[in-house]
């Protein structure tokens, strides 16, 4: 019988998995090191992202879209079967509840995310991939570093969030 042989599935490439693919594409004596190669994509990356923050918006080269920095309204939902709050909760201030409340603790009264500062608004990066030209794009995805949403969250909690660009939703 033959066996039957998996090919490992790639969730992700970082810029770890790109320097192999450098390599190959470029000819031994135009070719920089790994530390050199790794020095220049960080400071184009960190460069895009300052960009980014600063502006709401940035098109990516090479025709690859256009990531923005949106703000919705906050979802707090009521489940109808139990009754309960569902959204997310902010554990720093629920445990400071519980500690000062017996009460509240023991009925699992929980605090939840309201973002007064932004106007009741959570912000996120979203990638447009309308102008793109990749082939089957719905299998690509963005997801922003963790440091990149720390500076943003940094740059909102400063007050620098009124240019960002708020999402409407279409009434029906």
């Amino acid at each position: 019988m033959k066996r039957l042989i998996r090919k490992k599935r790639i969730n992700g490439v970082n810029i770890m998995d790109t320097y192999s693919r450098y390599k190959e594409s470029v000819p031994k004596e135009l070719r920089v090191n790994k530390v050199e190669y790794y020095k220049v994509i960080r400071t184009f990356l960190k460069y895009m992202s300052e960009k980014l923050i600063d502006i709401g918006l940035l098109k990516l080269p090479s025709d690859l879209g256009v990531l923005q920095i949106m703000g919705d309204n906050i979802k707090i939902n009521i489940d109808k079967e139990t009754g309960k709050v569902k959204g997310a909760v902010d554990w720093n201030e629920t445990k400071k509840l519980w500690k000062e409340c017996e009460e509240c603790k023991k009925n699992k009264q929980l605090v939840f995310y309201t973002n007064d500062l932004t106007g009741f608004k959570v912000y996120k990066i979203f990638w447009f991939t309308t102008t793109n030209k990749l082939v089957n794009k719905s299998f690509y995805r963005f997801k922003a570093c963790l440091p990149l949403r720390k500076k943003l969250a940094k740059h909102i909690k400063n007050g620098n969030f009124t240019y960002l660009y708020r999402h409407q939703k279409k009434k029906k």
